[in-house]
């Protein structure tokens, strides 16, 4: 097999791209007609093409894409793209717990394919590229397209998009039925839980509160929420909380006790664990860090 000749590829990393417990970021990107950088990254990375064709360049192989394409590529494969004019793309990147988090919610034959073994192990290099036909694309591109809507923004609502877009993968490459199924279908319940908690976080929530907002038991909405998205639903409450009291300290001259308050922990202690828990930092360490950030001095 012919070897394509590799410039030094840059190297993204995870910390620049991908927060938060589900390690999964998703955004919309444009390539133009000129070749873009070859890359490669220390998390997995899929693409799903929504419109124009492009060559997609790896180490080993120059393949075609286009729109109903999607691509899964390891961590440590050098790559870029040489568009015919431009194309424009989802690009999912999720973190190696993400990939395996994933891998065993989406019980398939086809995993095995579409996650080659190197994929969840410690093995770099790697990639599978599929080229849907119709039918299979219109599903592929509907699902791309959700996880860019304003609710997809969401890491556990996109994290449940990256469920069935692996379920609905995996079908194709075992040409099994092109329905995605039903255990791995998206359900719109997710994005009416997740807005809840994020317009309700500063209050006293709890399962009870939520499972009645959305005419679910508490017990139906955990199992519910797990399945969909890999998320257990009190450390998401929790990531929502912390993620709130980091973007106060950094806007808002509140000292920590307002700030854990404003953020619906009536418990300092339980507040300062759980923060240093997500963040490896405390939250005085947090605020002293932006009070460096911020001097003069720092700009100098």
């Amino acid at each position: 097999m012919r070897t394509i000749a590799v410039s030094s590829p840059r190297r993204l990393t995870t910390g620049h791209h991908i927060t938060g417990y589900a390690g999964i970021s998703a955004k919309r990107h444009i390539h133009r007609c000129e070749d873009s950088l070859w890359h490669d990254h220390d998390f997995f990375e899929t693409v799903i093409i929504l419109r124009g064709s492009a060559w997609h360049k790896t180490r080993l192989s120059r393949k075609r894409i286009h729109k109903g394409t999607v691509i899964f590529i390891n961590r440590g494969e050098p790559h870029c793209y040489a568009p015919d004019s431009e194309i424009e793309i989802i690009n999912i990147l999720c973190t190696v717990s993400c990939a395996r988090r994933t891998v065993n919610l989406v019980k398939h034959p086809g995993i095995s394919k579409l996650f080659l073994p190197q994929f969840c192990a410690l093995g770099r290099g790697g990639v599978m590229q599929i080229n849907m036909r119709a039918d299979d694309a219109l599903i592929l591109l509907d699902i791309g397209r959700r996880f860019i809507r304003p609710s997809g923004c969401d890491q556990a609502v996109q994290a449940a998009c990256f469920i069935e877009l692996t379920a609905h993968s995996a079908n194709v490459l075992m040409n099994k039925s092109k329905i995605v199924p039903t255990q791995h279908t998206f359900d719109e319940r997710i994005i009416t839980i997740t807005d809840f908690i994020n317009n309700t976080y500063m209050n006293e929530i709890n399962l009870k509160t939520i499972a009645d907002a959305v005419c679910l038991h508490p017990s139906s909405l955990s199992r519910l929420f797990n399945s969909k998205t890999g998320y257990n639903l009190v450390e998401y409450i929790n990531e929502v909380r912390i993620k709130n009291a980091c973007r106060i300290m950094k806007h808002e001259k509140k000292n920590i006790a307002q700030v854990a308050c404003l953020c619906g922990y009536n418990n300092l202690s339980l507040f300062n664990r759980v923060f240093k828990r997500l963040c490896s930092v405390t939250p005085r360490e947090f605020s002293k860090r932006i009070q460096i950030e911020e001097s003069p001095v720092s700009h100098a």
